[in-house]
């Protein structure tokens, strides 16, 4: 299971060091891999929140020079999506802070049994986030670059020395290797199931023997030295999907 990364920011370096242990220590009872940046200042956390790109963020509203809330407005020109989790010792900060859609907040001092509560749904929603997350392949048709979302892609099939893309928008042909479309997709659940098929797990329906039907109908065959890896890849990405 991928990192999740959450960044927690606070001019108290205390309050860092707490929260800290008790996301540790959920996580670890969860069984959630995590990757922990702290920061004691907003403005060091929006230096590098566009390279570590967290997926959760505890962020103390008041702090000197920039707070919490205007962190969090430049927060959102970046990331959408991050799940914020506002600290404070105070409640009257709550209504400021609606514009940038917190998920919620932690009130100092921070009791454990509501942190953990507080912060297992946050890992929920943020694991949510990251399988939803949409991404994008450019294919070079001619002297153009179109973009395609991964999301609408039901599969890729090798044709001689083209390749076939078919998706929600409808079919077209490029020049490419299914070596290096396997390569560049592998993370976005695409699995080369055959020699000359290349599916999108995400919108797989159901393997019937050694066929893989796709959401549209089409029916992709399965190598025969394929059979255990694409049946497996299936099926925990299905498992995945209901956690």
């Amino acid at each position: 299971m991928e990192s999740l990364v959450i960044a927690v920011c606070d001019d108290d370096t205390r309050q860092i060091s707490l929260v800290k242990n008790y996301l540790l220590a959920l996580c670890e009872d969860l069984g959630r891999k995590v990757d922990v940046f702290d920061y004691d200042q907003g403005e060091k956390l929006l230096l590098e929140v566009g390279e570590i790109k967290p997926d959760i963020i505890f962020l103390d509203i008041q702090m000197a020079a920039m707070d919490g809330i205007e962190t969090a407005r430049n927060i959102r020109e970046i990331d959408r999506d991050v799940v914020i989790i506002f600290i404070s010792a105070f409640s009257d900060y709550v209504f400021d802070s609606f514009e940038v859609r917190p998920f919620n907040y932690l009130v100092k001092p921070i009791d454990k049994t509501i942190f953990n509560v507080i912060c297992g749904k946050a890992v929920q929603e943020a694991e949510s986030h990251k399988k939803k997350k949409i991404t994008f392949i450019y294919i070079k048709i001619g002297g153009e670059s179109i973009k395609f979302k991964t999301e609408d892609i039901y599969y890729f099939e090798s044709e001689l020395r083209k390749v076939r893309l078919i998706s929600k928008e409808g079919v077209i042909k490029f020049v490419a290797k299914m070596s290096n479309l396997e390569k560049e997709l592998a993370e976005d659940g695409f699995l080369r199931c055959h020699q000359g098929f290349l599916v999108n797990l995400n919108n797989v329906k159901a393997i019937r023997g050694d066929m893989v039907e796709m959401e549209n109908g089409d029916k992709i065959p399965i190598g025969r030295t394929k059979r255990e890896e694409t049946r497996s890849a299936f099926f925990e990405s299905v498992r995945m999907v209901k956690l």
